[in-house]
C-alpha cells in the first residue's frame, strides 16, 4: 500500500505558506485587486545590462519551476511505472 501520508503535510504547509505571502506582500493588508489608484512606474532603460540582467532572472525562474515540477512529479511517475 502506498504511503499518501507524507504528501499531505507538505502540500498544506505549501498553502498556508503562500497564503501567507500574499497577505504580507498586498499593501494595506488588502487583496491587490481590491487596492486602487495607479503607482506611476520610472521608465527603465533598456541597456544592454538590463537584458542580460533580465534574461537571467527569466532563466533562474524557469530552472526554478522546472526544478519543483521535477521534484513532484518524477515520485509519482516512479510509482505509476
Amino acid at each position: 500500500m502506498a504511503r499518501t501520508g507524507r504528501a499531505l503535510p507538505a502540500l498544506l504547509i505549501l498553502a498556508v505558506l503562500c497564503t501567507l505571502l500574499e497577505l504580507w506582500s498586498a499593501p494595506s493588508g488588502l487583496p491587490r485587486a481590491l487596492v486602487e489608484g495607479e503607482i506611476e512606474h520610472p521608465v527603465p532603460e533598456n541597456n544592454f545590462f538590463s537584458k542580460v540582467f533580465a534574461a537571467a532572472a527569466q532563466g533562474c525562474t524557469a530552472a526554478f519551476v522546472a526544478a519543483i515540477l521535477s521534484a513532484m512529479c518524477e515520485p509519482l511517475v516512479n510509482r505509476l511505472l
